[in-house]
């Protein structure tokens, strides 16, 4: 598998588990923590794993990418779930922290995003285009 294909999955990890962690964090964090009180709903446990298991395949795919400054995301990812998870987000204090972290998560995604996609070399991308002009014509 090349670098840059695991800088796209990075990327792509990343932000489909953005959403997930704003959610748990604006949705069941309180003073008291995560997931306090029982009358919160048993899936929102299974939602917090799925984006748990997004951010730590997306930080194994940018430890292994060629993503510049790699550590820092790997960083952020694993801060992120530690924070939520065995911190307990900090009874709601850390969120003020995690947001600027997603952010940046998110910027570091849609650049590496757009970089993969300038560097495709020129036959491939053109071969791409004949492939969607053919399709586009067929419909």
């Amino acid at each position: 598998m090349t670098t840059s294909k695991r800088s796209t999955e990075f990327a792509w990890l990343a932000l489909a588990g953005i959403p997930g962690c704003l959610w748990c964090g604006l949705r069941h964090i309180c003073k008291d923590g995560h997931l306090y009180h029982e009358e919160m709903p048993g899936w929102w446990l299974y939602a917090d794993f799925v984006w748990v298991a997004f951010f730590i395949a997306a930080g194994v795919a940018v430890w292994r990418s060629g993503v510049r400054r790699r550590f820092i995301p790997v960083g952020l990812l694993l801060f992120l779930v530690v924070s939520r998870l065995l911190l307990a987000g900090g009874g709601g204090g850390l969120f003020f922290v995690e947001l600027p972290a997603l952010v940046y998560l998110a910027i570091v995604a849609v650049l590496t995003i757009s970089r993969v996609r300038r560097q495709v070399p020129a036959g491939i991308a053109s071969q791409n285009e004949t492939v969607a002009k053919g399709i586009v014509s067929a419909l």
